[in-house]
């Protein structure tokens, strides 16, 4: 694991392990730049978060409608 991230060619996975904060009335986690460009989601775009009714992990993708700002 390097700066808390694991890079594993056989599983041909990056993760890394983050605390959940609260901010606000909302919920964070950072994502490491590994993981970041491994993924190929781009700031500033606008993400889908959902997660199961059984729940144990949330999947991120992009949204398909782009919100206007």
């Amino acid at each position: 694991m390097t700066n808390g991230v694991d890079i594993d060619p056989d599983a041909e996975e990056v993760s890394g392990v983050r605390k959940l904060r609260k901010s606000g009335d909302s919920y964070v986690i950072s994502i490491p730049p590994e993981v970041l460009e491994t993924s190929g989601l781009d700031p500033g775009e606008h993400y889908k978060v959902a997660t199961s009714f059984e729940g144990g992990s949330i999947t991120i993708s992009l949204a398909e409608e782009q919100e206007e700002e």
